[in-house]
């Protein structure tokens, strides 16, 4: 087959593909009216709760001490319909007129930790012909913000679950994504030969892409739904953080030829360390892994201070190219403006929303600016 037959092929088969995806989203996102018709049944349930002094209680707020909230419950709104909301690190037991209806106190593994993470709640309250009063009993595992109850909401215990997956679908898909791209990048790197540095450079991205992937993921829920196992998907975000740096380090550190600096062993040894220290710790009862946090965050200021500074003397060095200058400094960038922002949620604005929303997104650019550079230098070092 002749160059220009070849050609042709491709472009039939890019159009189709291109076609494809627009005609999947046209699923997502332009729809006919029967979901205006649907009865979900949800009735918003966040506010009119009072704590044990009669005052108005914020549920988002339950770190520091045990707290109960109540809230009377009309007969028609709780007919037929769950009480429904997520929780994160925090023991609770539900009682409607004073009889207790649900508890949450999971034994978690000792791996595991103390905190069992983020958790839905789907609470059957009984029909007595009659309103009441719900009551709610909290126990929070961790004093800081990082503990609450939200999404308070009345509704049918189906359409409940359908809005939950609904409403992440879109992150768990960018994650799975993700996770594909650095695992087709992982093998792809693993079966070159011959290629020098570009083998590591292609390895690190892959493995970087699975492991930001496995911690994103953790805030869509659906992992919850799917393994029925929170404090192990809590458990995997806490391992993920510390696992991410290595291969961050190790793809700047080839790129810029780096990779057989002291800084880059320093940082493969203190991850080794970090993650000896928090395991060993918590085993022990001695620290928890959310307790461990601000050594991990340390740890990745370091390794985001290596990346940098590696950057920057090749930069002055004049070690790249320029199309490599904008490649790698439009990459850097998005990934760390997409980073930055979530910190500044997370620890600023003391955000209880998806705390990976922008890092997940930005990493999603990030992986694919770097991959389609690397199968491009790939294919060039080839010829």
């Amino acid at each position: 087959m002749n160059d220009k037959s070849l050609k042709r092929y491709v472009v039939i088969l890019l159009i189709m593909a291109a076609m494809m995806g627009i005609i999947i989203l046209l699923v997502f996102f332009y729809k006919d009216d029967t979901h205006l018709k649907r009865d979900t049944g949800a009735v918003d349930y966040s506010d009119g709760w009072i704590n044990e002094q009669g005052e108005d209680a914020n549920l988002s707020a339950i770190y520091g001490a045990a707290h109960s909230f109540s809230k009377k419950a009309d007969e028609q709104d709780i007919k037929g319909r769950a009480l429904c909301f997520k929780s994160k690190n925090v023991n609770l037991e539900v009682y409607y007129n004073d009889a207790l209806i649900y508890s949450y106190e999971p034994e978690l593994p000792t791996l595991y930790g103390k905190g069992y993470g983020m958790m839905f709640h789907v609470i059957s309250i009984p029909v007595t012909g009659e309103g009441g009063v719900i009551r709610i009993d909290t126990s929070p595992i961790y004093k800081d913000s990082k503990v609450y109850l939200k999404n308070m909401r009345l509704e049918y215990p189906g359409q409940y679950m359908v809005d939950m997956i609904r409403d992440n679908l879109l992150s768990f898909i960018t994650c799975v994504i993700l996770f594909l791209i650095g695992f087709a990048l992982t093998v792809g790197a693993t079966c070159l030969k011959n290629v020098g540095d570009q083998k590591v450079e292609m390895l690190s991205i892959g493995v970087f892409s699975q492991l930001a992937a496995g911690w994103t993921i953790t805030e869509t829920m659906i992992l919850q739904i799917m393994t029925d196992n929170p404090s192990g998907v809590h458990f995997l975000n806490y391992m993920m953080l510390i696992f991410l740096s290595v291969p961050a380090v190790t793809f700047i550190a080839s790129l810029t030829r780096n990779l057989n600096k002291r800084p880059v062993m320093i940082t493969i040894v203190c991850g080794a360390v970090l993650l000896v220290i928090n395991i060993i710790c918590n085993f022990t009862g001695l620290v928890d892994y959310h307790n461990l946090l601000r050594l991990t965050h340390i740890y990745m200021a370091w390794a985001i201070a290596v990346c940098t500074y590696y950057i920057a003397t090749s930069f002055r060095k004049e070690r790249f190219k320029d199309s490599e200058y904008r490649v790698l400094l439009l990459a850097f960038v998005t990934i760390l403006l997409s980073a930055s922002v979530d910190i500044i949620r997370y620890t600023f604005m003391k955000s209880n929303s998806d705390s990976a929303l922008f890092f997940r997104f930005g990493m999603l650019l990030f992986v694919l600016i770097i991959g389609i550079y690397e199968i491009y230098e790939l294919m060039r070092y080839t010829r």
